[in-house]
């Protein structure tokens, strides 16, 4: 009888569309990564760093330049080339930090040669202008002579009657007077050493020479290369001269520099 009282209490038993989860083991993304993941892991690796090498290499490239062309002239030196590789290697976001700073630094002496360059360029051409101007002077000069020489005049840098001047200061020879033959006025002046001139005093004569200034006396003198005796009457017909007493110039006007002693 106490068998028939106990009763057992029966175990539930879930419904047939609920079943107990099985616990699913979680995958290690570090030990087990997919092919996908591994791409994309590695593509933002790969890319900045052949940008880089890029950049680098041409850096490298303008520095082999500025150095190839640094002992050249400043005329011959690619400054435009340089300037524009290093503005834009200064500006890369791939670049070092150490590589844009010398960039800056090499940007700063491109600039100052640039400037160089242009004043240099515009010295040198005006230089050659000039050089082209004095060749054709000279052709000019040249052509004057040869004409000078085919009509028969024969060309002084100063004509007088030749007299001692009572100044003899300064040094450098004995100082004389050239003068106009019917005033007595001084001409001009002429300081030699040569002997061979004072033997010609008195007379009429032709000199060539450089004019110069004597500024301890205020006067002119010609420090004559050659001189000569030549006829007065032919003055203004085969004789013509740069500096020509008063009396015998055609228009009449004054070419002295100096009065009579």
């Amino acid at each position: 009888a106490a068998g028939t009282d106990q009763t057992t209490t029966p175990t539930p038993t879930p419904p047939a569309d609920q079943t107990t989860p099985t616990p699913a083991v979680a995958e290690n993304p570090s030990t087990q990564p997919s092919a996908d993941n591994t791409a994309v892991a590695a593509a933002p690796a790969t890319q900045p760093t052949d940008a880089q090498a890029d950049a680098e290499s041409q850096f490298d490239q303008l520095e082999k330049t500025f150095i190839d062309n640094d002992k050249k002239p400043l005329d011959q030196q690619p400054l435009t080339d340089l300037q524009s590789g290093y503005e834009k290697l200064a500006q890369s976001t791939v670049l070092p930090e150490s590589l844009r700073r010398m960039c800056d630094y090499r940007l700063k002496v491109v600039k100052q040669r640039v400037t160089d360059q242009k004043e240099y360029l515009a010295v040198k051409k005006s230089q050659e202008e000039m050089k082209q101007k004095q060749v054709a002077l000279q052709a000019e000069r040249e052509e004057l002579e040869n004409r000078i020489k085919t009509s028969g005049i024969k060309y002084f840098t100063a004509l007088g009657t030749l007299r001692v001047s009572s100044l003899q200061q300064g040094a450098g020879g004995t100082l004389y007077r050239l003068t106009d033959p019917n005033s007595g006025r001084t001409v001009i002046y002429i300081r030699s050493e040569d002997p061979k001139l004072g033997a010609l005093m008195g007379q009429f004569v032709g000199v060539q020479g450089n004019v110069q200034d004597e500024q301890a006396l205020n006067l002119k003198s010609i420090a004559p290369t050659s001189f000569e005796v030549v006829d007065q009457s032919k003055v203004n017909v085969s004789i013509a001269a740069q500096i020509i007493p008063p009396s015998m110039m055609p228009t009449g006007g004054t070419a002295s520099v100096g009065g009579a002693e």
